[in-house]
């Protein structure tokens, strides 16, 4: 990764935006980033009886002013504490124009919070998150914010101390390690590599016999340690890391072992398939995601995710 780097932040006002800021601030210290704070007033609609496009414009403007100067002041905040930020304030639809500001900006990173609530725009999954997590080539982190802290302003950013990859054994689930590593690699983190072995389902009428389970998970989770351990040789020069093969339902094990490990940031693939890079509804990052983790989504390549679909057909399609 470069050192010119750009991290694009859309705000709102709401608390709940808020909330990533110090993932932003912690990401742009260690990468030597610069925020681009972004804030986007939707279009005055026309009432009943229609308004003037004149004074349509004014209100806008003044809306834009407001969020300009709020702009401004989360800025100093970010760069009395050494860290560079500028602000753009646009108008438009949100989701739109935040996908426009990063391929405009050539964004290194979308940051920003599943949902937020009050002030002029509402950002949560399952709208504006979700659309720019499906549509957009740039990694997106999404984080989900803690009731218990929002307001309070003077958290300090995020120290990425451990970050985690969780992996399955598909090329989709590694396209996520360059980055992992670049950003490992940047903040001294611990690089965490995942793998979970879900328990061995038998049906025992279809077998003459009863397979010695105790064995057989034995072996699977040799083959995953082992698939882990290789790895490691694709990981930057000097980044620690280390392998772990949780057992259990994929969504709870990762869960767990992320809570028990203290990890700072889960970084995964999108399960793209098709023309635009779409995340499956309840698939394994959407559900971290509402567990509370922060979690960084990187879009497989046009290569990876062409393999995928094409995997995915039948045969002779």
């Amino acid at each position: 990764m470069t050192t010119q780097q750009r991290l694009l932040v859309p705000l709102d006002e709401s608390e709940q935006a808020e909330a990533v800021l110090p993932y932003a601030e912690g990401l742009a210290r260690a990468l030597g980033a610069t925020l681009h704070l972004l804030a986007v007033v939707e279009p005055e609609p026309p009432r009943i009886f229609g308004l003037d496009t004149e004074i349509r414009t004014q209100l806008e403007l003044e809306l834009c002013q407001g969020m300009t100067g709020y702009l401004a002041a989360i800025a100093e905040e970010s760069r009395a504490q050494g860290i560079a930020a500028d602000t753009e304030t646009v108008v438009g639809h949100p989701a739109e124009e935040i996908l426009a500001a990063a391929d405009r900006t050539a964004a290194s990173m979308i940051i920003m919070a599943t949902h937020g609530r009050g002030g002029l725009q509402r950002l949560f999954l399952g709208s504006v998150a979700d659309k720019v997590m499906r549509t957009s080539s740039h990694p997106t982190l999404l984080v989900s914010p803690d009731e218990h802290n929002l307001g309070k302003r003077n958290l300090q950013p995020v120290a990425l101390r451990r970050i985690a990859v969780p992996l399955d054994g598909s090329p989709l689930a590694e396209a996520a390690l360059d980055l992992a590593g670049s950003l490992a690699a940047a903040a001294g983190a611990r690089l965490l590599l995942v793998r979970v072995q879900s328990l061995p389902l038998t049906n025992t009428m279809a077998y003459p016999y009863m397979p010695d389970l105790g064995a057989v998970e034995a072996d699977l989770e040799r083959e995953a340690q082992q698939y882990l351990e290789s790895l490691r040789s694709r990981l930057p020069a000097g980044v620690t890391s280390e392998i772990a093969v949780p057992r259990g339902v994929p969504v709870t094990a990762l869960a767990g072992y992320f809570q028990e490990n203290a990890v700072d940031l889960v970084v995964m693939t999108t399960h793209g398939l098709g023309g635009f890079h779409r995340l499956l509804v309840g698939s394994t990052a959407d559900r971290l995601v509402r567990l509370g983790f922060p979690v960084l989504l990187v879009h497989a390549t046009e290569k990876v995710a062409d393999d995928l679909s094409r995997s995915r057909q039948p045969v002779g399609a």
